[in-house]
């Protein structure tokens, strides 16, 4: 979905063993700074998507088509929520 919008992938290096470095660390310019004029919903979806660590990502296709959806119909995605000390706690996209 990145690649799609801003036209290139969100992960480049050198070398493929650079490249597997940045995925891994989620190292990538923010779709926000690739494309200055995407939408804050369909930015903080993207993030969502390549989040490094399983947790704060989402744990089903069907909850990425449903934020799309309702991004596509200029509502707020509901974003995935992350288990916090076994507490639900809603996760705050950073601006």
């Amino acid at each position: 979905l990145y690649h799609l919008v801003a036209g290139a992938s969100p992960f480049v290096g050198r070398d493929v063993d650079e490249i597997a470095e940045r995925v891994l660390s989620g190292e990538h310019t923010p779709l926000r700074l690739a494309v200055p004029e995407v939408a804050h919903d369909l930015d903080a979806v993207v993030e969502h998507l390549l989040e490094p660590d399983r947790q704060h990502r989402y744990g089903r296709a069907s909850e990425v088509a449903d934020d799309l959806d309702r991004v596509l119909a200029g509502q707020p995605p509901r974003l995935p929520t992350l288990l916090v000390e076994g507490a639900a706690a809603a996760r705050v996209a950073l601006v």
